[in-house]
């Protein structure tokens, strides 16, 4: 997690710094997501048909080779942007990989009763990597940066920050291979029911199907804005810098590891799980505003820290709440099928914040975000009946309501 955290923060710079395209920039997004819209009707059967740890396994070690790869491009000069490109698709196909295998493994090497507990310490641990690694990695880049003027100031830097990720996916595949409690065994019929078939039985679960599309909705609505404009301002505004957009990065992971941490603490059990998480992507809504308003990096990194904080409260309980509505041998396809939706959200709005950033400022950008979230929020509400909608530790208190 450390390691892909660097990653997330040193490819975007590089390809500000060779380019300073914002659409480029979309274009890497782009590429690194399409594999995995294309690839996950596929990749769920597999999951479900096979074992997930070997395939986890693989897709580590050929990650560890891609980014050794990138490394040592970077470190040889200025490599083109078509190289990044390709680099950027490759690392996407592997990474389609690991979130259904990940998802299907989970369940199967601890019990029922403690999934919760074990969603919430790997997602801390990644919102801790989310706060470490951006901080870690914009203070390489910054120290090894030769000169402001140079076309790839922070090569060396850049080098460094891919290697530790090469490093901490080989590290990673040394883990997953020393897997031995993996109880569930393979399913091959399972294999063979194709993502549609899944698709037609999740879709049959109202309560699963609105929140779904609302979490679609969402990410539309702020995955590009957050990706895309927030290296662009950082590259672009006087006084900010690679240190600067680490330092925006790291707020945000700290609010949600705090967030997750507090999550559940203080909330009124006559207040259903929907309703509170209407009201939480509202007040996101609202600092949202506050940050296309902001006009220095500190400003910016607090009203991240409070966004990531929102966002942390609910992110666990969503996920979990999700896994225990799907059955055990669907989990390979429903987590492909929600990928690929999410991802096919986040894709298309990566493209439309790049295509937009050419017209507005990335502080307008964000100032549209939130309208649009604003305005999904009270469709959601008028149209829909997730305010109603429950968690399984709400279950029965809903039941002595009824």
């Amino acid at each position: 997690m450390l390691g892909d955290q660097f990653t997330l923060f040193a490819l975007p710079w590089l390809v500000i710094e060779l380019s300073r395209d914002p659409l480029a920039l979309a274009a890497v997004f782009a590429l690194s997501s399409l594999p995995r819209v294309l690839l996950l009707p596929l990749i769920g059967p597999l999951v479900d048909g096979r074992a997930p740890d070997r395939i986890l396994l693989w897709s580590k070690a050929v990650n560890t080779v891609l980014l050794c790869a990138l490394a040592f491009a970077v470190a040889g000069g200025q490599p083109p942007l078509s190289l990044i490109y390709l680099l950027a698709l490759c690392m996407g196909i592997c990474g389609a990989f690991a979130v259904p295998c990940s998802a299907a493994l989970l369940p199967q090497v601890v019990a029922r009763d403690n999934l919760l507990a074990a969603n919430k310490t790997i997602m801390a641990l990644s919102q801790a990597a989310l706060l470490a690694g951006p901080l870690a990695a914009g203070a390489i880049v910054a120290l090894c940066a030769r000169t402001p003027a140079a076309p790839v100031s922070s090569k060396t830097g850049l080098f460094w920050v891919f290697a530790f990720d090469a490093i901490s996916f080989a590290v990673s595949a040394l883990a997953v291979s020393r897997l031995k409690n993996v109880r569930q065994a393979p399913s091959p019929q399972a294999g063979q029911q194709g993502l549609w078939h899944a698709a037609a039985r999740l879709w049959s679960d109202r309560e699963l199907r609105t929140c779904v599309v609302y979490w679609i909705a969402c990410i539309a609505c702020l995955g590009g804005p957050i990706q895309v404009g927030l290296p662009v301002l950082a590259s672009e505004a006087h006084g900010f810098g690679p240190a600067a957009y680490g330092t925006m990065l790291a707020a945000q992971g700290a609010g949600a590891l705090g967030g997750m941490l507090l999550s559940g603490v203080g909330a009124s059990p006559a207040v259903s799980f929907g309703t509170r998480l209407l009201l939480i992507d509202a007040a996101i809504a609202v600092f949202v505003v506050l940050l296309g308003l902001a006009g220095s990096a500190w400003q910016m990194a607090a009203l991240l820290f409070v966004i990531g904080a929102l966002n942390g409260t609910v992110q666990v309980k969503i996920f979990t709440w999700a896994q225990l509505r799907t059955p055990p041998d669907m989990l390979g396809r429903a987590s492909s099928l929600f990928m690929l939706m999410l991802m096919a959200a986040g894709t298309l709005s990566c493209a439309i914040a790049g295509w937009a950033l050419q017209y507005v400022a990335p502080h307008s950008l964000f100032l549209l975000a939130a309208a649009g979230l604003a305005l999904v929020i009270a469709l959601t509400w008028l149209g829909t009946r997730l305010g109603t909608i429950v968690e399984h530790s709400d279950a029965g208190l809903s039941r002595r309501l009824s």
